[in-house]
């Protein structure tokens, strides 16, 4: 998805609705969840290689596909191709889409709410009981499972850059989006499937 910035930073009134709504709100003082900020969002991407939509993220539950973009074009990159997959729920839909055009991925898991997917270790993916959380989660003492933040979770992995970042972390999405430290991970993460809940 990409974001209209013109809009999301207009702070004068352009309202010229027979509502009369009082014109486009200052969009930067809204919470990132607000529904006015979310409709900011176009679902397009201009993709210079090839797009490709896995099928399912998980089969039993149908959660719809995810696009990918350039996976297939990562082979000849030279470089490890790296998935991190936050929430799982035990199912592999998602991992064996982007195994099946890029064999060569590293893939990681993470999920502390269920079991590792089944046959994981047979496709020589890697499982972490943990979740994405931010700082500011952490900060708040009443973390109810294990999490950690993608600065430092990478580190641990000894991972400079992540290709796609997949993430269902049940509304930690925003908590994560505000606050992870985006400037140091402008050329790190390649692309971001996230599933938002409004």
């Amino acid at each position: 998805m990409r974001m209209h910035i013109n809009a999301y930073l207009c702070t004068t009134n352009t309202d010229t609705s027979s509502w009369n709504l009082g014109g486009t709100p200052r969009f930067q003082e809204r919470p990132l969840k607000d529904g006015a900020v979310m409709s900011l969002f176009a679902p397009v991407y201009d993709c210079p290689w090839t797009l490709e939509r896995t099928n399912f993220v998980s089969e039993f539950n149908f959660d719809g596909g995810k696009w990918t973009c350039g996976v297939s074009e990562m082979r000849q990159s030279g470089r490890p191709c790296v998935v991190y997959s936050f929430g799982s729920n035990a199912d592999s839909a998602f991992e064996d889409g982007v195994r099946r055009t890029n064999p060569a991925c590293e893939i990681h898991i993470f999920d502390p709410t269920s079991k590792p997917p089944p046959r994981f270790r047979e496709k020589e993916y890697s499982f972490h009981e943990m979740g994405l959380c931010s700082e500011q989660t952490k900060a708040n003492g009443r973390l109810t499972m294990k999490c950690d933040t993608l600065s430092s979770i990478m580190r641990t992995l000894n991972h400079t850059h992540v290709d796609i970042l997949k993430a269902d972390v049940e509304g930690e999405e925003y908590s994560f989006f505000t606050s992870e430290p985006w400037h140091r991970h402008a050329s790190a993460v390649g692309q971001i499937l996230l599933e938002v809940h409004l």
